[in-house]
C-alpha cells in the first residue's frame, strides 16, 4: 500500500522551481504588498522577471536585485514566475534610472534642498532610504518643464555668467562661509572684485555640482573636510 505521507513528484517539483531557475526562496505570502483579491482587474497583467527585464533593457538578475530591493512590487506566489505587473515595469522605464540628489540637483541647477521640497510634495517620485532615491527621467522632465529663472541681480559689465557668494551657496547647497573658504583655498575657481566680492562662473559651479554628484556615486575619492 502507498504512504499516503509521500508527496507526489509534481508537488516536489513546485517546491524546489524557486531553487532550479533562481527564483527568492520565500516563505508564501511574504512579498505581497497587495493580496489578489486588492490588485485591480485592468492592472493584474502579471509579467516574469525575463519580460520585465526586456521591457527594463535591463539583465534578469539585476531585475531580481530590484525586486528583492522593493523597487519592483511583486505579487502573488513567491514560487510563481509572473509576479510583476506589467504596469510597474513600464513605469519604472519610463521614469528612467535612480539618480542621487546631487545629481538631480545638477540636472536642475538647484540647491538640493529644493530637489528634498520636490520630493516631499510629491512633485518627483522617490525610493525609500535608498543613496539614489529619484529618477533621472522624471527630473529631467521636470527641469524641462520648470526652467531655472535667471537671477534678478544683473552682473555688472565683465561680469556676465558669473554670481556672487550668495547665489553660489545656494546653487552648490552649503553655506556662504563654506563657499567663500573654497575659494579663498583656491578649491572653487572664483575673481575677487575690489570691494572683495567673490565672483563665481556658472559653469565652474556646474562643475563642481558634477564632481560632488561623481563623488557620491564612489566615483571620486572624498573632498577635503571643510570646517563650517
Amino acid at each position: 500500500m502507498r504512504n499516503s505521507s509521500t508527496s507526489h513528484p509534481a508537488a516536489s517539483l513546485a517546491r524546489l522551481d524557486g531553487k532550479i531557475f533562481g527564483m527568492p526562496s520565500k516563505p508564501a505570502g511574504a512579498d505581497v504588498p497587495n493580496s489578489d483579491a486588492t490588485v485591480a482587474a485592468g492592472n493584474n497583467d502579471r509579467i516574469s522577471a525575463a519580460e520585465a527585464a526586456v521591457i527594463l533593457g535591463i539583465d534578469r538578475e539585476k531585475v531580481y536585485r530590484l525586486m528583492d530591493k522593493g523597487r519592483i512590487p511583486t505579487y502573488g506566489d513567491p514560487h510563481s514566475f509572473n509576479r510583476i505587473r506589467r504596469i510597474d515595469a513600464e513605469q519604472l522605464r519610463d521614469r528612467g534610472e535612480p539618480i542621487p540628489l546631487s545629481e538631480a540637483a545638477r540636472l536642475l541647477r538647484r540647491p538640493v534642498g529644493v530637489v528634498r521640497d520636490l520630493v516631499a510634495n510629491g512633485e518627483l517620485h522617490s525610493i525609500a532610504r535608498s543613496k539614489r532615491p529619484v529618477f533621472r527621467r522624471e527630473v529631467e522632465q521636470y527641469a524641462a518643464q520648470h526652467p531655472r529663472p535667471q537671477e534678478a541681480a544683473v552682473p555688472p559689465p565683465g561680469r556676465e555668467g558669473q554670481v556672487r557668494t550668495p547665489a553660489a551657496a545656494r546653487i552648490l547647497d552649503m553655506s556662504q562661509s563654506n563657499t567663500r573658504r573654497l575659494a579663498a583655498e583656491g578649491l572653487l575657481p572664483a575673481d575677487r572684485d575690489d570691494a572683495g566680492n567673490y565672483w563665481y562662473r556658472l559653469e565652474h559651479l556646474e562643475l563642481a555640482q558634477a564632481a560632488a554628484a561623481a563623488h557620491e556615486r564612489g566615483e571620486l575619492p572624498a573632498p577635503a573636510e571643510v570646517d563650517p
